[in-house]
């Protein structure tokens, strides 16, 4: 998010500064609706909000920048939650509601410079390579964990995450998948919580808790499958290789999928070779797919540079 104080194009200074808000920010807006399109944030909802927001935070390697982002983080999810808040309170509460809200994440979505939540949704006088958000999977799965793990989803969080879904073209059967496996790791998570904070015998308890283990990873199994891991970055990371790897089959290359790992997978002595093999074969695919990138991606980096060296 940042604040535009000056008006480029008349070289006048604005009186009130708009707010455009950027990629990450975007995100976090629709997380926000969802979580608000009922009524104001409790402690848990905003809790979940926090998380969301720190896990789409891009970490830096500078310790400097990392601190001055922490710092900004509260500033900027109180400014969505003020604008945002506004915004759902100058709705009608009839049966029209819900469909301007997902008129609203259109907008967001799709990158639109008028909007109805702060002044902007693309950054301006930047690079558009972020006009429209991207959607996957592994991105749609960080709204679906946001439902309520006591009462699950109400009709407008259902209408936003089935909208999200077709936006970002998520089939429906992997949408199930989503929403069980979030169901049953908050199960899992509940369930634990009452077994370490319980009476129950020392072995009992370790039984129960090496079955709750078990289960979680076989719902991860499932999820890794559809390219999501625990760490964000690493599914947005599979999720772009496997795409790119996919594109590049499609001209007439073999098929390349990136898996991820199991945790706990062992490595066998006698599977080092073919691992060694795989890693060469998977280091020429990343050299390949880096190499086709900078030739498609050179003249539109081109064109960026000369445009901002024009206004």
């Amino acid at each position: 998010m940042f604040l535009r104080d000056f008006d480029v194009f008349a070289g006048e200074k604005i009186e009130s500064p708009e707010i455009i808000w950027e990629k990450n920010d975007r995100y976090a807006i629709i997380a926000f609706l969802l979580l608000s399109v009922d009524g104001k944030m409790n402690d848990e909802n905003l809790k979940k909000f926090d998380a969301f927001m720190d896990a789409g935070r891009v970490k830096t390697k500078n310790n400097d920048e990392e601190e001055d982002e922490n710092s900004a983080l509260p500033a900027v999810r109180d400014l969505i939650i003020r604008e945002g808040g506004i915004f759902l309170d100058s709705l009608e509460q009839d049966e029209s509601y819900c469909d301007y809200v997902l008129d609203e994440i259109d907008r967001i979505i799709n990158g639109n410079e008028k909007c109805n939540i702060g002044n902007g949704y693309m950054p301006w006088g930047r690079t558009t390579r972020h006009k429209e958000l991207p959607g996957a999977a592994y991105i749609l799965f960080d709204y679906v964990r946001l439902r309520d793990s006591g009462n699950g989803y109400s009709k407008n969080q259902k209408r936003i995450i089935k909208h999200l879904a077709q936006k970002w073209d998520v089939d429906k059967s992997v949408l199930t998948i989503l929403k069980d496996s979030a169901k049953t790791l908050d199960e899992i998570c509940k369930k634990r919580d009452e077994i370490e904070n319980s009476d129950m015998p020392h072995r009992e308890a370790v039984s129960a808790l090496s079955g709750l283990n078990a289960g979680e990873k076989a719902v991860w199994k499932k999820l890794n499958d559809l390219n999501i891991a625990k760490d964000r970055a690493t599914s947005a990371y599979v999720t772009h290789t496997n795409a790119v790897a996919d594109a590049i089959a499609r001209l007439g290359g073999e098929p390349t999928w990136v898996r991820i790992k199991d945790e706990d997978e062992p490595d066998e002595e006698e599977e080092e070779e073919e691992e060694s093999l795989s890693d060469k074969i998977g280091d020429g695919i990343v050299e390949g797919i880096q190499k086709v990138t900078d030739i498609i991606c050179a003249p539109f980096e081109w064109m960026t540079e000369k445009l901002i060296d024009w206004m």
